[in-house]
C-alpha cells in the first residue's frame, strides 16, 4: 500500500512538470509560426486568404509540444516502469493467510490483496475443542468455553485444545463412598454409619448379626471371627474348632506343621527348607545371605516370589518401584522377609514405594503445565519420575505469540545419573495450519502425535542433558504463530526403573 501511493505521487508530480513545458511550447508556436504566416504573407501578396496560410502551416496545435508531451510525458512513462501490481485476480492472494474472521480478495483498482473483516455473527472456528458456538464478533472469533466440570471435586477439570475435556484425579483428595452402605468406613477416614448393639458391620457395609453358636473359632459371617486359636493350633473351617491342621501347600517333603510329614525324598535327593526334594552337590553349603529369592548356590532356592512378582537381584519386584536398601537381611527369627520386604529392628517392613506425582500422564494429551508467551525467557522446571521403566510421561502448555517477540519453544531434561532417557517436543498451530518447524542440533524432525503437529526429538544415548530449541512458523504470511507444545519424556531402554528427571521449558 505504501509503495503504491509513493509511485502515484511521483507520477503526478512529473505530470504537472510536463504540462508546464507544453504550455510554453504552445505559446511559442502561436507567436512565431502561426502569426508570421498569417501577417507577413497576407500583406505582401494580397492573398492572405490563399497563401497566407498561417492556420494551415502554422500548425502550433498540430505539431506543438502539447501532443508530444501527452505522448512522452512522465505520467505515462511512470505507469509503464512502476512496480507491478500485487494481484490481478483473487487467485493471486492465496498466499495471504486470513484470520478465522477475515477474508482476502484482490482490489483490482489498487492491485493489492485486501483483508476484510467478516460481519458480526458469521460462523468461524478457532480449531479448539475447548470453545463451542463460535461466531465473529468485532473481527475476532469468539465463542463459549466448553464446560468440563464432571461434578467430582477430586478431579482437575481442564481442557486440551486438541483433545477436549480432561479430568485428572487430584492428589490427596477423597470422595466419600457410602452408596448402598449403612456402616463402615467411607474411604476418606470417616464413617458411613453405626450399627445397633449386638450387630456388626460386615465387609459390604451392612449391619450383620454374628453366627457363632457352637463355634470357638473361624468366621462369624459378618467379616469378623468367633475366636482365635492359641499355641500351634489352627482353626478347622468346617467344624469351627481349634485343631492342628497340616500345611503342605507347595511342599513335597518336610514337616507338615502337625508333627507329621508332607512326604519323603528318594535316596539321591534331600528335602530343602522349602519342602522340595533337590540334589545336593557334595560339600555344597547353601548361601542365602541378603536374598529373599533365587538360587542358593547348591541347586536349591532361597525363596519364591508370587505369580505377580519377579525375582530381581534377589528381591521380589512386583513392577512397583521401591526405594530398595543396599542389603536385604535375615530377621531375628531366622526367616527371610518375603515379597520385597526388609528386616528392620527384627521386624519385616514394606519398602517405600516411589510415587509419580504427575500421573496420569501416559497419553499424549498429558499433564497441563504453566502456559507462557513468546516473550517469557524465564526457565520453568519440574521433577518427574518414570514408573516403571516402560512408562511415558506427556505434558503440554499453550504458547502465545505477542508483538515484538518470536516463537521459539525450548524444552530439555536432565536425566538421573546412570539412566538413559530422551525428550521430544511437538508444535501445533492455533490457526489450524501445519507448522513449519526447524530443529536445533542433536535433535531430529519428526511427525507429531496428532494430525497437524510437527516436532523434534533428542535421542542421544546416555544420561547427559537433552535439549531442544524449535523455530516455528504457522504460515508464510501469518502474523500470529500462537500454538500448543506437547512434550514427551521416555526411557530409551527397559533396563532401569523408577528414574527421576528434571524437565524444563521456556521460549528463546
Amino acid at each position: 500500500m505504501k509503495r503504491t501511493r509513493w509511485v502515484a505521487a511521483l507520477a503526478v508530480g512529473l505530470f504537472f512538470c510536463g504540462c508546464g513545458d507544453d504550455d510554453e511550447a504552445t505559446d511559442t508556436g502561436a507567436a512565431t509560426t502561426g502569426d508570421t504566416g498569417t501577417t507577413d504573407t497576407g500583406s505582401t501578396t494580397g492573398t492572405g486568404d490563399t497563401t497566407g496560410t498561417g492556420d494551415t502551416t502554422g500548425t502550433g496545435d498540430t505539431t506543438g509540444t502539447t501532443d508530444t508531451g501527452a505522448t512522452t510525458g512522465t505520467e505515462d512513462t511512470g505507469a509503464e516502469t512502476g512496480t507491478p501490481p500485487e494481484c490481478v485476480t483473487d487467485a493471486d492472494c492465496k498466499t495471504v493467510t486470513p484470520g478465522p474472521c477475515e477474508s482476502v480478495a484482490c482490489d483490482t483498482a489498487a492491485g493489492e490483496c485486501k483483508v476484510t473483516a467478516a460481519e458480526d455473527g458469521a460462523p468461524c472456528s478457532t480449531n479448539s475443542a475447548c470453545i463451542e458456538a463460535e461466531s465473529c464478533q468485532g473481527g475476532e472469533c469468539k465463542g463459549t468455553p466448553v464446560n468440563c466440570d464432571d461434578g467430582d471435586e477430586c478431579t482437575m477439570d481442564d481442557c486440551h485444545p486438541a483433545a477436549g475435556c480432561q479430568n485428572a484425579q487430584k492428589d490427596d483428595c477423597c470422595t466419600p463412598a457410602c452408596a448402598d452402605k449403612a456402616c463402615g468406613p467411607d474411604g476418606c477416614g470417616g464413617s458411613c454409619g453405626d450399627c445397633a448393639d449386638g450387630t456388626f458391620c460386615d465387609a459390604d457395609g451392612l449391619c450383620c448379626t454374628p453366627a457363632c453358636d457352637a463355634k470357638e473359632c473361624g468366621p462369624d459371617g459378618c467379616g469378623a471371627s468367633c475366636g482365635l486359636c492359641g499355641g500351634e493350633l489352627d482353626c478347622n473351617a468346617e467344624t469351627g474348632k481349634c485343631a492342628c491342621v497340616p500345611d503342605c501347600n507347595g511342599k513335597t517333603c518336610g514337616d507338615d506343621g502337625c508333627e507329621g510329614s508332607c512326604g519323603d525324598c528318594t535316596d539321591d535327593k534331600t528335602c530343602n527348607s522349602e519342602g522340595a526334594c533337590i540334589v545336593v552337590e557334595p560339600d555344597c553349603t547353601p548361601s542365602c545371605d541378603g536374598k529373599v529369592c533365587g538360587d542358593d548356590g547348591c541347586g536349591g532356592s532361597c525363596g519364591e516370589c508370587t505369580t505377580d512378582n519377579q525375582c530381581s537381584n534377589a528381591v521380589c519386584d512386583g513392577g512397583v518401584c521401591k526405594e530398595e536398601p543396599a542389603l536385604v537381611e535375615f530377621c531375628d527369627d531366622g526367616l527371610v522377609c518375603t515379597l520385597g520386604d526388609v528386616c528392620v529392628a527384627g521386624k519385616c517392613e514394606s519398602l517405600v514405594p516411589v510415587v509419580d506425582k504427575f500421573e496420569p500422564n501416559d497419553a499424549w494429551v498429558g499433564y497441563h503445565i504453566t502456559d507462557i508467551t513468546d516473550c517469557d525467557d524465564q526457565l520453568t522446571s519440574l521433577t518427574g519420575t518414570l514408573v516403571p521403566a516402560s512408562d511415558e510421561d506427556w505434558y503440554w502448555y499453550e504458547l502465545t505469540d505477542t508483538f515484538g517477540c518470536s516463537v521459539q519453544p525450548g524444552v530439555g531434561i536432565v536425566p538421573a545419573p546412570g539412566t538413559n532417557q530422551t525428550v521430544c517436543a511437538f508444535y501445533s498451530c492455533k490457526n489450524g495450519n501445519e507448522p513449519s518447524v526447524t530443529c536445533s542440533p542433536s535433535s531430529t524432525l519428526v511427525s507429531g502425535p496428532t494430525t497437524g503437529s510437527v516436532g523434534c526429538c533428542n535421542g542421544e544415548e546416555g544420561d547427559e542433558v537433552k535439549a531442544i530449541i524449535m523455530g516455528v512458523s504457522c504460515g508464510t504470511f501469518s502474523l500470529d504463530d500462537s500454538g500448543f507444545v506437547d512434550i514427551l519424556v521416555k526411557g530409551l531402554d527397559d533396563v532401569s526403573s523408577c528414574d527421576e528427571y528434571s524437565l524444563s521449558w521456556t521460549d528463546k
